[in-house]
């Protein structure tokens, strides 16, 4: 089964640089978003379900959503 490119959590932990890139925004961007919305993240790989809850916390949940086809 291939990797949904489109959906930007994967099952797998990701770093900062390739979540905003899953996004479709810049790290500064990303940064920028988290430091107004009072989040934090520790170095190194984002779990899947840290992502997920600064996506929710981020506004993104239509990005979230898992199709239902």
């Amino acid at each position: 089964m291939e990797p949904d490119t489109n959906n930007p959590v994967q099952p797998h932990p990701l770093n900062k640089k390739e979540l905003a890139r899953k996004m479709g925004i810049s790290v500064s961007t990303l940064r920028r978003l988290m430091i107004k919305a009072n989040l934090t993240i520790d170095r190194g790989l984002i779990p899947p379900a840290r992502q997920l809850e600064i996506l929710n916390s981020l506004g993104w949940r239509e990005l979230t959503q898992v199709d239902a086809k």
